[in-house]
């Protein structure tokens, strides 16, 4: 196995996956439209009911990407590069965005 290999693998992948290259300001999540799609189609559900449908709509989609030269490291293929955890970076941050606005409602600050 060759570290350079590596690491032009890396660097291709996640170059075309960084903020920027995904429309930077403009970028949201593919997924989110569909998400919004659900949530209007069912008004009633709580938000645990999202949660648990958001995790099957981003299950549906997850192939994996598989670096041949790593045999230790994967990613889902479904997130911004720079997204790390960060709600409006990824899939996995529609409930939190959608659900914002309860926080500044309850506390502006």
């Amino acid at each position: 196995m060759s570290i350079a290999i590596l690491r032009q693998e890396l660097r291709t992948y996640y170059a075309g996956r960084s903020y920027q290259a995904l429309g930077g300001e403009q970028f949201t999540s593919p997924l989110w439209e569909l998400m919004d799609a659900y949530a209007a189609a069912h008004p009633g559900l709580t938000a645990v009911q999202l949660k648990a449908a958001q995790y099957e709509m981003i299950a549906a989609p997850f192939q994996p990407v598989l670096f041949p030269h790593s045999p230790f490291f994967s990613e889902m293929g479904l997130t911004v590069a720079e997204s790390d955890g960060i709600p409006f970076l990824s899939a996995g941050g529609w409930l939190f965005k959608r659900n914002q606005h309860l926080f500044q409602d309850q506390n502006p600050a």
